[in-house]
């Protein structure tokens, strides 16, 4: 959800693991509705991560960060500010 798909997560691997992690899924009662739209989905938030969305994406996260900690109420360690 970091890379801005909408839903789920993808999982990228051998095709020996995706495999593994299908069976997984499914005896834990999980199934995958319109994969089609979640996967087209996730390919686009890799095209944005590859232009530089996540790097921006942290520099939000620090400023606000550093908005919050300007109010009296609140105190942030700005040094582990790493990610939104």
């Amino acid at each position: 959800k970091g890379l801005g798909a909408p839903a789920g997560s993808l999982l990228v691997g051998p095709n020996d693991i995706i495999t593994k992690a299908r069976r997984i899924r499914k005896v834990l009662g999980g199934g995958m509705r319109q994969v089609g739209v979640l996967a087209a989905a996730g390919l686009r938030a890799l095209d944005d991560f590859n232009v530089g969305i996540l790097n921006y994406d942290h520099k939000r996260a620090r400023y606000l960060a550093e908005a919050i900690n300007e109010l009296p109420a609140f105190q942030i360690d700005l040094n582990n500010i790493e990610t939104n």
